[in-house]
């Protein structure tokens, strides 16, 4: 079997430069952005009777995690459905609503990210 080498020049400076890139800030100011236009676009889907679910979200966002929950406890069944109602499934619609400004969030995030180690060099 033949064997090889790749040498990557800049390579060594690269990864120190993600040592000193502020890649934790960047990351966590696009998962904020990203749970609340998770939250916008969910909202505007969620079937309105009472106003209880659509006002029951709790948005969190800390430690590189971020959550958009929903605790109003019949909303599992409004989303799933049951025998005696079709299925309503707002935070799926919410998710594809949202998935464009959420991998622009993140590409942003990366692209300062990228220019942080740029500049470093």
């Amino acid at each position: 079997m033949a064997t090889g080498s790749v040498k990557i020049v800049g390579l060594d400076s690269l990864i120190k430069g993600f040592d000193t890139a502020p890649v934790e800030k960047e990351i966590n100011k696009a998962i904020k952005k990203s749970v609340a236009d998770l939250h916008r676009q969910s909202a505007v889907k969620t079937p309105v009777d009472t106003g209880r679910l659509k006002g029951g979200y709790i948005e969190r966002a800390k430690g590189m995690v971020g959550e958009l929950e929903n605790p109003i406890e019949y909303g599992v069944y409004v989303h799933e459905g049951t025998s005696r109602m079709p299925k309503r499934p707002f935070m799926q619609e919410g998710i594809d609503a949202a998935t464009s400004s959420i991998e622009r969030h993140f590409n942003t995030a990366m692209q300062n990210i990228v220019k942080s180690i740029a500049s470093k060099r």
